[in-house]
């Protein structure tokens, strides 16, 4: 309500360790697994406390602590888990449908790179101390986009770099920024001849590709945990009220209307538990790449999806009250529907699994 980042409840995330459940014991992380991840994701959404910013910052810790050389490791990752924000900056408004569809740019000259391009809906960029950035090293191979990537750790206040407000319309902030109800904004970012030295690539030069390619299953999971929780969350909301308001004589819930629809949202979000308990024992026991990409992106879909049909029956059975922000289902419905967009569209998901699973013909579109 005071339209601002919710800093001290961040503060208390970041004293607590919870961001780096993930990160080696030895950098100040708990060293926990991707199943104690996604049960603390969930647990936080269903009390109304996660944000986007959490996810881009457990995502840009992950990266370091699998890619990074030492001296990254040590001087980022406490930094990282105790609260220095740290976005992540991928995405861009580039032809295609891939994670890979990437066109910035880095040009190594010497000792350096030089950055240009621009990646759009970065998630608390302004805020952050460090940007973990993906740009190509080597021109776009249409037959591979994964290859010929690099990622680079770069400070957000370099010379070269302009930060535009993205105005997504949830709730304003000032003149200039729009937020999310969970305190996030969102930027556009445009890199002009940044320069950066070898020293902040993260990893091998050209296997970016791969290292997004991982990474991008742990998003998923922490994108659907984070969404069962909305999900449950709004499912509450709905159940109570619909056992306390009474039309005709008897409460809203006694109707069949309304029963059903409600129970097919928590089989739903109950089913979606089990895939990404599944995802996640399958990301933490290192199993096949492919396979894992698979079940994340599958708890993703299932998710994304069971909050959604959750949200609607929340704000069916409120009526007008629903989009009343005092009652607290309307502030949720734009986080439900971004999620099935981000990280991935779900259509995009439901694309690759026919591919991969199912060995259907690729669409024309990729």
């Amino acid at each position: 309500k005071k339209m601002e980042f919710p800093l001290k409840f961040w503060n208390v995330i970041g004293e607590g360790g919870y961001i780096g459940m993930l990160a080696p014991e030895e950098y100040g992380g708990t060293d926990f697994n991707a199943e104690d991840l996604v049960v603390f994701f969930e647990s936080m959404a269903k009390k109304g406390l996660m944000s986007h910013q959490l996810i881009n910052q457990v995502t840009c810790c992950d990266f370091l602590t699998k890619y990074g050389n030492p001296e990254q490791k040590s001087k980022y990752i406490p930094g990282i888990i105790s609260g220095t924000l740290c976005s992540y900056a991928n995405l861009e408004q580039s032809e295609g449908m891939s994670l890979f569809d990437i066109s910035m740019s880095a040009v190594k000259e010497g000792n350096t790179y030089k950055l240009n391009g621009r990646k759009s809906y970065v998630a608390g960029a302004k805020g952050s101390a460090n940007l973990i950035v993906a740009a190509r090293t080597k021109p776009l191979d249409p037959e591979n986009k994964k290859e010929g990537i690099s990622l680079f750790l770069l400070d957000s206040n370099s010379k070269g770099i302009e930060m535009v407000p993205k105005e997504l319309n949830v709730r304003v902030t000032g003149e200039n920024e729009m937020m999310m109800i969970t305190g996030d904004t969102f930027y556009e970012i445009h890199f002009n001849d940044v320069k950066i030295s070898q020293e902040n690539r993260i990893g091998r030069e050209n296997s970016g590709g791969e290292y997004i390619d991982n990474t991008s299953s742990l998003m998923m999971m922490m994108m659907a945990a984070t969404s069962i929780g909305w999900g449950e969350n709004l499912l509450e909301m709905g159940v109570e009220y619909a056992k306390n308001r009474v039309i005709y004589e008897e409460p809203l819930g006694s109707y069949q209307a309304i029963q059903h629809p409600m129970v097919r949202a928590k089989t739903d979000l109950e089913l979606a538990k089990l895939i990404i308990e599944r995802a996640a024992n399958a990301y933490d026991s290192e199993e096949d790449q492919e396979e894992v990409a698979i079940y994340a992106g599958m708890a993703k879909y299932t998710a994304t999806e069971a909050a959604y049909n959750a949200c609607d029956i929340a704000i069916q059975v409120h009526g007008g009250s629903g989009f009343d922000r005092d009652t607290g289902v309307i502030t949720l419905w734009p986080l439900v529907l971004l999620s099935r967009i981000i990280p991935l569209n779900n259509d995009v998901i439901l694309e690759r699994y026919a591919e991969v699973a199912l060995g259907l013909p690729a669409s024309g579109l990729n």
